[in-house]
C-alpha cells in the first residue's frame, strides 16, 4: 500500500504538470521565454525607444517640465494614472540620454510581472495544472492581440496594472502576515492605475465575506476602491440630463454593443487580426458561430467539471464587464474599431485566453475515480488525483495539444511579419510609425544632453523633435524673459 501511495502521489497534478529542479528556476525560464517573445518580435521598440504618441509628447514633456511631488497625482484623461505618473515622475530624474530607456524598461517589467504571475502555485485554486497555467502565460506575449503600446509604453501600462490588479484581486491574501500586507499594499496602489478599477470591487466585497482573517485588508481595500471612484475617476457625464427611461435605453444600447464587440473579440482572440479584418468585412457570421460554439463548450465544463466554474465566472465576468464600461464610456464608435483602438479590448483578449487554457485542459482530462487508501488503520482520500496511467495519458496529451495551440499562435504572428529570428513586414501593430523615429528620439536627448550642459541645468531650454506620422515631442523649459532665446531644432 505504502509503494501504491507514493506512485499516486509521485504522478498527481502537483508533481506531473513541470518537472524542473527548483520553483526559481521554473519561474526563471518563464520570465526569460516570455521576454525573448516579446524582445525578438520587435528588438527596437526596445533598443531604441521611440516614445510613441503620448509617451514622447506628454507623459516626457509634462515631467520634465514639471518636477513638483504634486504632479504625481496628476490627472490624466478623465482619471489618475498613479503608477503611470511615478514612472513618469522617477523617470525624468535618470541621466537625460536615460530617460526614454526607463519610460520604456520599466513599463515592460510590469507587463512581465503581469504575464508570469497566473503561473504562482496560488492560482491552483482556478486552475490546478501547472503545465497549462505556464502555456497560458506564455500565451499572453505570443497570441498578436495587442500593440507595442501595452507591452512597453508607459502611458499605456494601465492596461498591465490593470491586469495585475485584476489576478490579485480574485485570491485570498497571503495568509502570512508580511506578504499580506505587502500584497494588499500593492493591491491598492494598483487601484489608483486605471479608471476601470472598480470592476474588482465585487471580488473584494465576496473575499471580504469568506476569507475572515484578511478582512481589514479587504475593507481598506474596499473603501479605497469607492474612494478613487470618487475623486481619481471625472464622471463622464453620460446621463446628465436623463431621465430612467432614458437611462434605460442607453444601457440596453451599450449591452448590445457589449455583446457584439464580445463576439468580435472572441473570435479576434483565437485566430488573429488579419483573418479577423476578413471577417468582419465579408463573412460576419463566422463571429456568431464561434461565440456559439465557446458558449455551448463553456456551458458543458461550467455543468460538468466544477473545478473549472471559478475560472470561467471570473472570465466572463471580466470579459463583460470590461466591455460593458468602456462602451459606456468611450462610445461602441470607439470602443468597437478594434483596428484602431486594441486596447479597449486588451483585457477581455486575455480573459479570453485563460478562458481557452481551461476549456482544453478540462475537455483533455478523463474523469475518474478518486482511489482510496488505508494508512495505520485511517481512510485517506486523495481527491482529483489521476492513478497513474491516467496521469500519464493525460501529460502525453496535454503536451500535444499545448504545442498545437503556441505553434497556432506563433503561425498568426507570422501573418503579421514576425518569425521572431528576421521581420518581413514594414507595418505591424509591434512596431513604429516608422523605422525612423527611434533614431530620431535618440539624437533629440543626445542634443538636450548637451543642451542641459550648455544652460547648466534643464531652464532656458526650448526644443523639439519632429517625429514622422507620430506625435513631436516638445518641452520648453524658458522663462517669459528668455523667449527671444535660440530655437533648438531636432529634425
Amino acid at each position: 500500500m505504502g509503494v501504491q501511495r507514493a506512485a499516486i502521489e509521485f504522478y498527481s497534478l502537483d508533481r506531473i504538470d513541470m518537472k524542473m529542479p527548483t520553483r526559481m528556476l521554473q519561474w526563471l525560464g518563464l520570465l526569460c521565454l516570455i521576454f525573448l517573445i516579446i524582445f525578438l518580435r520587435a528588438p527596437a521598440v526596445l533598443l531604441l525607444p521611440a516614445l510613441q504618441v503620448e509617451d514622447g509628447a506628454q507623459v516626457f514633456a509634462h515631467f520634465y517640465q514639471h518636477r513638483g511631488a504634486a504632479e504625481i497625482w496628476r490627472m490624466k484623461g478623465g482619471y489618475i494614472p498613479l503608477v503611470a505618473n511615478l514612472i513618469g515622475y522617477v523617470a525624468v530624474r535618470f541621466p537625460t540620454r536615460t530617460i526614454p530607456y526607463v519610460l520604456t524598461w520599466l513599463p515592460l517589467l510590469i507587463t512581465l510581472a503581469a504575464y508570469s504571475l497566473f503561473f504562482n502555485r496560488r492560482y491552483r485554486t482556478i486552475l490546478a495544472a501547472e503545465q497549462t497555467r505556464a502555456v497560458v502565460c506564455v500565451l499572453f506575449c505570443l497570441a498578436p492581440i495587442a500593440q507595442f503600446h501595452l507591452l512597453s509604453h508607459t502611458d499605456y501600462s494601465i492596461w498591465n496594472t490593470f491586469l495585475l490588479l485584476i489576478l490579485m484581486s480574485v485570491l485570498p491574501v497571503p495568509t502570512n502576515r508580511v506578504r499580506g500586507l505587502l500584497y494588499g499594499l500593492l493591491m491598492n496602489l494598483l487601484v489608483w492605475s486605471h479608471p476601470l478599477t472598480v470592476l474588482v470591487l465585487p471580488f473584494q466585497v465576496y473575499l471580504w465575506v469568506k476569507d475572515k482573517p484578511g478582512r481589514v485588508l479587504y475593507t481598506l481595500t474596499i473603501v479605497n476602491i469607492v474612494v478613487h471612484q470618487i475623486i481619481g475617476v471625472e464622471p463622464n457625464g453620460m446621463f446628465t440630463n436623463l431621465g430612467p427611461l432614458d437611462i434605460g435605453l442607453t444601457m440596453a444600447k451599450a449591452g448590445v454593443w457589449t455583446l457584439v464587440i464580445t463576439a468580435k473579440t472572441a473570435f479576434r482572440a483565437a485566430f488573429g487580426h488579419p483573418l479577423f479584418m476578413w471577417a468582419e468585412q465579408n463573412m460576419w457570421s463566422l463571429f456568431v458561430y464561434w461565440v456559439l460554439f465557446l458558449a455551448i463548450i463553456t456551458g458543458m465544463v461550467f455543468w460538468k467539471r466544477r473545478a473549472y466554474r471559478p475560472l470561467i465566472v471570473a472570465t466572463v465576468y471580466f470579459i463583460f464587464s470590461v466591455t460593458f464600461m468602456s462602451v459606456l464610456n468611450r462610445g461602441y464608435a470607439r470602443v468597437g474599431n478594434i483596428d484602431h483602438s486594441p486596447r479597449y479590448v486588451y483585457i477581455q483578449s486575455l480573459a479570453f485566453l485563460v478562458l481557452f487554457g481551461g476549456l482544453v485542459d478540462a475537455l483533455l482530462r478523463q474523469r475518474v475515480q478518486t482511489p482510496h487508501l488505508l494508512a495505520q488503520g485511517e481512510r485517506v482520500e486523495l481527491a482529483h488525483t489521476f492513478n497513474v496511467g491516467n496521469a500519464v495519458s493525460f501529460n502525453g496529451w496535454a503536451n500535444l495539444a499545448f504545442a498545437i495551440i503556441v505553434l497556432h499562435y506563433f503561425l498568426l504572428n507570422t501573418q503579421l511579419g514576425h518569425y521572431f529570428m528576421t521581420k518581413r513586414a514594414s507595418q505591424s501593430p509591434y512596431l513604429y510609425a516608422d523605422p525612423n523615429n527611434g533614431a530620431i528620439v535618440y539624437q533629440f536627448f543626445q542634443e538636450l544632453a548637451q543642451a542641459e550642459i550648455e544652460h547648466k541645468g534643464r531652464t532656458g531650454i526650448w526644443m523639439v523633435a519632429e517625429k514622422i506620422d507620430d506625435w513631436p515631442i516638445e518641452i520648453d523649459t524658458r522663462s517669459a524673459e528668455q523667449q527671444q532665446i535660440e530655437v533648438v531644432h531636432v529634425p
